[in-house]
């Protein structure tokens, strides 16, 4: 009997892996499918997916100019297990980035870290944006990819940056805030130098390269948008103020710079809702309270037990760029609102704030290393606590992630519900079929299910009936059944018209009536016009 076949070393590429990135990637694919399970194995739509329920997301006009290339990997359609699946992957590869540009060494440290990475809530909140959502994580990694990258780079300029600046701009062509992520990185590469002992002159120089690549990265993304622009024959909408990001405003940008600290609001809600609503049942509220509580202890007493053990006070230039680099944390990870400067702050454009936790438990890991090297005897009581504070984030994320998902269900279903019984009404009038349809406002929460008792840990998601946006689409391809809408204008129209005003609001009798030839649905009062 012959002796098996041997593939050679090049062929088993996974042994070139360290330890480290191996436990990184395992441990956020499995963090990510048990966490987003959910999401996977259901068709939850927002009102943005109902729209675009067939789309190339080709959104040049809103600066995304590369969406579309990377959204056809998995075709135009919203197929929730392929498309978490290449999401969750590019997460992953992310969390191993993270891991391995801040250096995370501890096992359960690394395995927490890509625990985080990959069940933030605003990892949910893209979920239910499911038609971008691997194309967007997509962005992320290439974010993540172009700091690694020129982490150990030692030549001023070479073909590393000029990289990391190509990866910089499709990382904005594919959705313009994960740029958020790579700055906030490069700060903390910094902060570990410091932390380290390297000379400020260095780390200065390596800040100021950092910056480079990141401006050069925007501009780069800013001359293949107007370029596209002009191909496409279209001009730059002003949806979330991207249209701002290219003006040279400085004094609104510089006006913005406060915005970007409401970052410490999305850890901070959970304390300030405790206050508002008081203790009594409203124990969701005080463990997250409790949790936040916990990690900010962890957070100044490792800081203040690395300035002391390093004997870093001695040095007053090096104390405070640490302390001045930290202060700029959230400006870092929430520059978007400068350069977008006209922007509405969304649950997507607030990934990068993952971060904060995976610093604060980076700093707590140098900590206990000193703690250990120092022979103190409390470090393994340290470590513990560490370990299960920040278990407890993990394990607080996966309860808002799915949180999410359960109410996105019921507000399918109750969508689902509502409508069928809108075109029942529809089909039994006797203008019906071949006559246009208005739609006008939208049901109220009486009408609508508990949708006013659906509450999120940190913010109401947007939980409103699927059929008043793009409500010819939820009709066709959800329920099942055609119906032509009427325009802008004629249903503007139709709500100043008297017969409109004097029907009742559904469910009642007359609600589904045709005036003037269309099949009017009244679900709101119209309020009178100023």
């Amino acid at each position: 009997m012959q002796n098996a076949f041997q593939w050679p070393e090049e062929v088993r590429f996974w042994r070139r892996f360290s330890k480290e990135s191996s436990l990184a990637f395992l441990s956020a694919l499995a963090w990510g499918f048990f966490t987003h399970l959910y999401s996977m194995t259901n068709l939850l739509l927002n009102l943005d997916a109902v729209g675009n329920t067939f789309s190339w997301n080709r959104h040049i006009p809103s600066g995304r100019w590369a969406l579309g290339t990377f959204s056809a990997l998995s075709s135009i359609e919203q197929m929730p297990i392929v498309i978490s699946c290449i999401a969750i992957l590019m997460l992953a590869l992310t969390a191993v980035i993270t891991v391995r540009a801040l250096q995370i060494s501890s096992p359960v440290c690394i395995v927490l870290t890509s625990a985080l990475v990959v069940s933030f809530p605003s990892v949910a909140g893209t979920f239910t944006f499911l038609y971008t959502s691997d194309a967007y994580f997509i962005g992320l990694f290439f974010a993540a990819l172009a700091v690694y990258l020129v982490k150990d780079s030692q030549s001023k300029w070479g073909g590393v940056e000029t990289v990391a600046v190509l990866l910089i701009a499709v990382s904005l062509g594919i959705y313009q805030t994960y740029i958020c992520y790579a700055t906030g990185l490069f700060l903390m590469l910094c902060l570990l130098d410091l932390w380290d002992g390297c000379p400020l002159k260095e780390i200065f120089q390596r800040g100021g390269k950092y910056l480079l690549i990141s401006g050069l990265g925007l501009a780069l993304y800013l001359i293949v948008e107007y370029i596209a622009l002009a191909v496409s024959g279209s001009e730059l909408l002003p949806y979330q103020g991207m249209d701002s990001i290219g003006r040279l405003d400085f004094m609104e940008r510089l006006s913005a710079i406060p915005r970007a600290y409401q970052i410490f609001d999305f850890f901070l809600a959970p304390i300030r809702l405790l206050r508002a609503k008081g203790f009594e049942n409203n124990g969701r509220f005080l463990c997250s309270a409790l949790i936040t509580c916990a990690v900010a202890a962890l957070a100044l007493g490792a800081g203040l037990f690395l300035l002391i053990r390093r004997k870093i006070y001695r040095d007053v230039f090096r104390l405070a760029a640490i302390l001045i680099g930290h202060l700029l944390i959230p400006l870092a990870l929430n520059c978007i609102v400068i350069l977008a400067h006209a922007s509405h702050q969304h649950l997507l454009m607030e990934y990068s704030f993952a971060l904060l936790p995976i610093w604060i438990l980076k700093t707590c890991e140098l900590s206990v290393q000193d703690m250990i090297l120092s022979r103190k005897p409390f470090w393994k009581l340290s470590y513990y606590v560490l370990c299960a504070a920040f278990l407890c984030v993990c394990w607080k994320y996966f309860i808002i992630s799915n949180v999410q998902y359960h109410h996105m269900q019921l507000n399918y279903e109750n969508s689902f519900a509502i409508g069928n019984r809108i075109i029942a009404r529809i089909e039994a009038a006797q203008e019906y079929p071949g006559q246009e349809v208005a739609f006008i406002g939208q049901p109220s929460g009486e009408q609508y299910g508990n949708r006013d008792r659906y509450v999120n840990y940190r913010r109401h998601i947007e939980l409103f009936p699927l059929m008043t946006y793009k409500w010819e689409n939820f009709f066709t391809f959800y329920i099942g059944t055609h119906v032509k809408s009427v325009n802008d204008e004629r249903l503007e129209e139709l709500q100043t018209n008297p017969d409109v005003l004097a029907m009742p609001v559904f469910p009642a009798r007359n609600s589904v009536a045709a005036v003037d030839g269309v099949i009017v649905v009244k679900m709101q009062e119209i309020p009178p016009s100023s």
